[in-house]
């Protein structure tokens, strides 16, 4: 993905998140990783139905997602990434056609 069309998804995500989320940007790698703090399951199925359908308007374009909750998944920042990308492979791996979230209680 271009820098261009990442400025402009996390311009557009920033509109859809609550304020006390968070947008990352890890161009090195193409993540854009969100915080979502004390957002239950409810929550977060909601806002990735929003980033669907807004990452499909802006790019045209389909994406992985991996979660991970804190303490449930992982204590650390790093460790939570890691269990999130691992759930994105195993996804990929199997060529399913869905997404980490699907697999989640």
């Amino acid at each position: 993905m271009s820098r261009y069309t990442m400025s402009n998804l996390i311009r557009a995500l920033d509109k859809e998140v609550r304020r006390s989320d968070l947008i990352l940007e890890q161009f090195d790698e193409n993540r854009i990783v969100l915080l979502l703090p004390e957002a239950n399951a409810k929550a977060v199925q909601a806002v990735f139905k929003n980033v669907e359908q807004l990452v499909e308007a802006k790019i045209g374009s389909n994406f992985s997602v991996g979660i991970a909750s804190f303490p449930n998944d992982a204590i650390t920042f790093e460790d939570l990434l890691t269990y999130a990308e691992n759930q994105i492979n195993s996804v990929e791996k199997s060529g399913a056609e869905k997404n980490a979230l699907e697999n989640r209680p």
